[in-house]
């Protein structure tokens, strides 16, 4: 599959450093830096090697991204279970930050239908799901036993790569910020992200939307929640050939990446793999002034606004009638932090990762499911919102119920 774009650059265009992938296989570019198969070879060039690139081919044979800094979508700023509004809203048990509740009222029952789900959610199998973030605490009694682990590395050779997957001792995963087989979390954002999809149901702390799931932890972003498009890139691919059927994307940036967009539409017609964006936390149309991920607009992604206990759109979500599908908790959701604790935080990047842990409990009960009609599914399902009413495809909010029907 090839998105035939015709990329114009100029010299005056020209950043730091640019990922470049060729559009034909048979291209060879082996003089320069290597960094992985988005789904072809894609190599780093300095601004002097692009230059001289273009000055002998067509900078249309080429797909080329300058390499921009991505950043999480986070709101700058069991014995919880009650807490969890998102799944069970009774009205006024909205945590606070720093402890207690709201004293804002809520409306019951807007929330994800889950009170009636649980039986059924811990009959479905086991999926794999990719937290690419800033990591995640997978020593966290909460987490611990959900955490995806590459048996081969764990009772293999040290300093040997027992698998072949290219990396050395990735027993819990990978991570590409500092290049190391250690992805825990230093951040707390993506341990967060972590415990809304599978913290364990084990009469402590929270509860996960899926009682059955191996989450793949990958790093790409470092303690301040920052990372850049090469290592997002070699996050994703590790995810996709890692195993990961469904991939939490709580994170983005203002430019656009042709490789990543190509790369996704590939890793779901090849793999079958489904990405789930955060829609973002600057309360603006993104149709209009487009982030991504979560602008792409591809067939095997759905990007997620943030509602609240009120019934309304949050005051930080972004929308967009035709980029955005549905929406799903994120003000003042409680979950994992690092260190075995737990923590209140707001955003879409928040979320996402109940809409991740939605479709893979799809994908577990439907296997056969294409991400088109997982996509549709999602939105045909929604439940209307009257403050989501021309801002989303579905102008609703994700139901677990009616989803799994």
């Amino acid at each position: 599959m090839k998105i035939l774009v015709t990329l114009l650059l100029a010299a005056t265009a020209f950043g730091k450093d640019y990922l470049v992938m060729p559009r034909s296989a048979n291209h060879i570019m082996s003089e320069y830096k290597h960094i992985g198969s988005f789904p072809r070879p894609t190599y780093k060039l300095s601004q002097d090697e692009l230059k001289s690139l273009l000055q002998n081919s067509l900078a249309s044979d080429f797909i080329i991204d300058e390499n921009f800094e991505i950043s999480i979508f986070s709101e700058p700023t069991d014995e919880h279970y009650e807490l969890q509004w998102a799944f069970s809203n009774e009205g006024n048990n909205e945590p606070r930050r720093g402890g207690g509740r709201i004293p804002i009222p809520g409306v019951v029952g807007v929330d994800m239908d889950m009170d009636s789900m649980w039986d059924e959610i811990a009959s479905l199998d086991s999926i794999k799901v990719a937290v690419v973030d800033t990591g995640v605490d997978y020593k966290h009694p909460d987490l611990k036993e959900h955490i995806a682990v590459n048996l081969k590395e764990l009772n293999g050779k040290k300093n040997f790569d027992d698998d072949g997957n290219g990396f050395i001792d990735d027993v819990y995963g990978y991570n590409f910020s500092s290049d190391k087989a250690d992805p825990m979390d230093d951040n707390k954002h993506g341990t967060h992200v972590a415990g809304i999809i599978g913290a364990i149901h084990n009469q402590i702390g929270v509860a996960g939307i899926m009682k059955n799931v191996e989450i793949l932890p990958v790093k790409f972003m470092d303690k301040k929640g920052r990372g850049d498009l090469e290592k997002g890139l070699k996050a994703l691919n590790y995810a996709v050939e890692n195993g990961a059927m469904v991939v939490n994307n709580s994170w983005g940036a203002m430019k656009e990446s042709l490789i990543m967009k190509e790369f996704m539409i590939n890793a779901g017609k090849e793999k079958g793999v489904v990405f789930v964006a955060a829609a973002g936390n600057s309360y603006k149309d993104i149709d209009v002034s487009p982030l991504y991920p979560a602008s792409f607009g591809i067939e095997n992604q759905i990007t997620v606004a943030a509602y609240s206990p009120e019934d309304r759109m949050t005051g930080f979500s972004c929308w967009g009638p035709t980029k955005v599908h549905t929406a799903a908790p994120g003000r003042n959701i409680i979950s994992t932090v690092p260190g075995g604790k737990y923590e209140v935080l707001s955003g879409t990047s928040m979320s996402a990762p109940y809409v991740t842990g939605a479709i893979a409990l799809l994908k577990s009960k439907y296997p056969k499911m294409s991400a088109k009609e997982i996509q549709d599914k999602v939105v045909n399902s929604s439940i209307l919102m009257d403050h989501f009413r021309g801002k989303t495809l579905s102008e609703g909010r994700l139901s677990l119920r009616k989803l799994l029907e």
